[in-house]
């Protein structure tokens, strides 16, 4: 007999959650990297590089074999490629090769200017109008380098598996070395302003001041964060289903502004530039835009910030209500069973409303708990529920990816 198997991604917020408006998508295989400058996106798999313009709606693809990651210069009219064997290509936006670097790289870093390549014992950094070698550091298996030149004198952010080094480069006894506890691994780091930086760890985010004291983490509870990125002093975090947007408060502190919806994805990376935020998912790149977006509509949505130390969006989500779905075997199997959890915070109930894939239901019955629901066909299936008291309205999206065995 078959089995319905059905695995759950919770995306959960009190009241509405402001969407983004989906301009592009494409279909890809086993993503590796993403970019996007200047209404470009630039991605890669393992064998091909493609290229993509939003105004003419045309993407170039082109085929190098073992790609590791490709991204774009500062100003969008170049890109750099690395692949395992061939070392870095440079190319101009018509896929001309312009200069190649041979070497062993692992990564490449593209920041104000320079080009940090990294391999097993030492970080190289590159001035990429000339590609002079200006300078060596002997730090290997780094996993991410962020670099401000002008207004930041030469600071650079490197990170390792457990190590930040804070490195000064026109005074060199102001560096700084940051050590995390051996169970801690670092993702990312990445500066915010001119004073303070975030470390991308486990599945939180620490900041600090570029005297390496932190300032503050925010954790993510169940939620398991899979890119971050910085733009204009914003933090955007992102699961397989949201990004989460942080703020400063004005007191120097950082709190949740926005969470945005998008479609699901198995996320590998996040970009940001302006008004344009693509999540890049391993088989499948969505490509949103914020412009149709303003306070007056959207701040009513948004959930109110946490004024503890840490922030734990756990906490903000599952403390009112929570949703129970599990498959139900039989003649059905694409049926599936929710159950609903309330907390003591909910209090009377005037209205009860659920949805399936958009299709809304209101249950006349505000006591019930739980309620069975059978699908026309597998896949990812989106089950929401609302539910109004005397004093709120809470929302929770469920989504559901119901398989035959």
């Amino acid at each position: 007999m078959k089995k319905g198997a059905v695995f759950l991604i919770f995306v959960s917020l009190l009241f509405a959650k402001p969407s983004l408006k989906l301009i592009y998508s494409t279909a890809t295989n086993s993503l590796k990297s993403i970019d996007f400058k200047k209404g470009r996106l630039l991605y890669s798999t393992v064998k091909n590089v493609y290229l993509y313009n939003s105004d003419t709606g045309k993407t170039f693809k082109k085929y190098l074999d073992n790609v590791k990651g490709a991204k774009f210069y500062p100003s969008g009219r170049k890109f750099a490629v690395l692949t395992k064997f061939d070392g870095l290509k440079i190319f101009n936006k018509k896929f001309v090769l312009i200069r190649k670097i041979p070497g062993s790289y692992k990564n490449f870093f593209i920041k104000d200017g320079y080009m940090f390549l990294t391999d097993d014992r030492s970080l190289e950094i590159f001035d990429i109008r000339n590609f002079k070698l200006i300078r060596e550091e002997k730090i290997g298996k780094v996993v991410y380098v962020d670099y401000k030149n002008e207004e930041y004198e030469g600071t650079a952010l490197i990170a390792t598996l457990h190590t930040i080094f804070v490195k000064n480069f026109q005074n060199p006894e102001d560096d700084l070395k940051i050590s995390m506890h051996g169970w801690e691994k670092i993702k990312k780091v990445l500066f915010i302003d001119e004073d303070r930086f975030t470390v991308f760890v486990n599945n939180r985010l620490d900041i600090y001041d570029l005297k390496g004291k932190k300032l503050q983490s925010i954790r993510f509870g169940y939620k398991k964060i899979k890119a971050v990125t910085v733009q204009n002093d914003l933090i955007f975090a992102a699961d397989d289903t949201d990004i989460y947007v942080f703020e400063d408060n004005g007191n120097g502190k950082y709190v949740k502004m926005a969470i945005y919806s998008i479609k699901p994805v198995d996320l590998v990376d996040l970009a940001v530039d302006e008004e344009f935020v693509t999540a890049g998912g391993k088989y499948r790149i969505y490509v949103y835009t914020t412009e149709s977006q303003n306070d007056e509509e959207t701040s009513d949505t948004f959930t109110s910030p946490s004024e503890s130390e840490e922030e734990t969006l756990s906490a903000v989500s599952s403390g009112n209500f929570d949703v129970e779905i599990t498959p139900k075997y039989g003649k059905a199997p694409l049926e599936i069973t929710v159950i609903l959890h309330y907390g003591s915070e909910i209090g009377n109930i005037k209205k009860l409303s659920v949805s399936f894939d958009g299709n809304l239901y209101d249950i006349s019955d505000t006591s019930i708990k739980k309620f069975s629901f059978v699908f026309n066909k597998p896949g990812i299936h989106r089950v929401g529920v609302i539910v109004q008291t005397d004093k709120k309205t809470y929302a929770k999206d469920v989504f559901v990816n119901v398989t035959k065995e």
